[in-house]
């Protein structure tokens, strides 16, 4: 049986997942839909940007 491939997002998409969720004002859920993307998956990029561990800056003012 083949394996299928992990998909690997750019630092660019992952930062325009969280923007959706945190500047468009859709849930976790909506974005994952929009992005076909787990949930799981844009939680722990925004956990990530607030934590300080992902780098980058969002672009957002807070």
């Amino acid at each position: 049986m083949k394996r299928i491939p992990r998909r690997v997002f750019t630092e660019e998409f992952k930062k325009e997942a969280v923007c959706l969720v945190q500047s468009e004002g859709l849930t976790i859920v909506e974005a994952s839909r929009n992005l076909d993307i787990a949930p799981k998956s844009i939680r722990t990029w925004i956990s990530q940007y607030q934590q300080g561990t992902r780098t980058g800056s969002l672009g957002v003012a807070s």
